[in-house]
């Protein structure tokens, strides 16, 4: 039986070959099992963003100006669709900051970088709320006030 190529770039660029029943098809190409998941979360990726983009501009499918700065900024930039997809709310929600069809996303590039930290930092602090939170307290104060109640932590909501 023939081998057939993998079109993920790592097996293509390689030559490497493989047997039908490691191959699975998708889009009219044939992937491997290992880059199948990967091609199949860009593809989702690619379209929650151009389903994104549908909604924000009230459009039944985006510009052809729209989905070539989306293939840019994908390919040359190497920004990922879920990257851009949160620039764009990122845009969204800051004011003074317009998107509008005429001029596309052309915007995303300038603002790409701090949407990503932002992201990064969201995800820093959801691993730090398990952490066990510091109290400081300050000695001059409890000693003056030593026979009163001082804090409440019945409830871990009022820790800060």
């Amino acid at each position: 039986m023939a081998k057939k190529k993998c079109y993920f770039p790592e097996c293509y660029d390689n030559n490497i070959k493989w047997d039908d029943e490691n191959l699975i098809k998708f889009n009219g190409k044939n992937y491997c099992k290992n880059h199948y998941p990967i091609v199949k979360k860009e593809n989702d990726d690619r379209l929650t963003l151009i389903n994104y983009i549908r909604s924000i501009f009230h459009v039944p499918y985006p510009s052809g100006l729209i989905l070539g700065q989306i293939k840019k900024f994908h390919d040359v930039n190497g920004y990922t669709y879920e990257g851009i997809k949160e620039t764009i709310e990122l845009i969204k929600v800051t004011p003074n900051l317009v998107l509008n069809n005429s001029k596309g996303i052309g915007i995303v590039p300038w603002y790409y970088d701090k949407a990503q930290e932002l992201k990064n930092s969201r995800v820093e602090q959801e691993k730090g709320s398990d952490t066990k939170r510091k109290v400081y307290i300050n000695k001059n104060n409890f000693e003056k006030n030593n026979k009163e109640e001082l804090f409440d932590f019945s409830s871990e909501d009022d820790l800060i």
